[in-house]
């Protein structure tokens, strides 16, 4: 009998540290789907550098059909980042080439950017809109403002209200040196989750990168 009694609450106690051991699991893997799934579209600037994709393809040069036929053939190579910018003039043929493609949009990070002729609020949030239309997706995961111009920070609140939205994944800036980067975090809420900018063996700009690491 004591030894049923023993294997009893033995039993229990193994069903009480299993079903705890899954309610945890259930809490941490709802947590995580919270964070990481596609339907929650606001990325966190923590988590940019581990899906930001290393490779990515910079379309500059690239204009009409040719643009057009060479987003699907990088994809297929194995790209998985596109840089576009509405400077470029491109953004229609991008986002043909990324359907003609056919991948899932969750595969492929499209990185856009708004420029001089929008450097006020209202501008910078029609532009945004723009680019969402001219590559025909619903959300842009990373949108920059092009350039340090003079009314960048109010530009950039355009850009946050995005963020806040959903309809941009990620938000920064491009081509901001090391003062006008640190002016422009002070008139910010939402601190730049990028900077891009040159920087290579020959233009290492090492001020530059421990004033954005400071800033995570």
């Amino acid at each position: 009998m004591r030894r049923t009694s023993v294997d009893a609450a033995h039993c229990e106690y193994l069903n009480l540290w299993v079903n705890t051991g899954l309610a945890s699991m259930l809490l941490f893997l709802g947590l995580l789907a919270a964070v990481l799934l596609p339907a929650a579209r606001r990325l966190r600037p923590a988590l940019l550098p581990l899906l930001l994709p290393a490779l990515g393809l910079g379309t500059w040069d690239l204009r009409g059909q040719t643009c057009v036929e060479t987003i699907p053939r990088a994809l297929e190579l194995g790209y998985r980042l596109i840089d576009t910018a509405q400077m470029y003039e491109n953004e229609r043929e991008v986002g043909q080439g990324l359907r003609l493609a056919g991948l899932p949009r969750e595969e492929v990070w499209v990185t856009t950017k708004i420029f001089r002729p929008d450097t006020t609020y209202a501008k910078a949030k029609a532009a945004i809109q723009r680019s969402l239309d001219q590559l025909a997706l619903d959300y842009i995961d990373l949108l920059l403002i092009h350039e340090p111009y003079d009314t960048a920070e109010e530009m950039y609140v355009a850009l946050e209200e995005a963020y806040q939205a959903g309809t941009l994944r990620a938000i920064g800036i491009s081509n901001f040196h090391e003062a006008r980067y640190q002016t422009f975090l002070a008139g910010c809420q939402v601190v730049p989750m990028v900077n891009q900018v040159e920087s290579h063996v020959y233009f290492l700009r090492k001020d530059l990168h421990r004033a954005m690491a400071a800033h995570g």
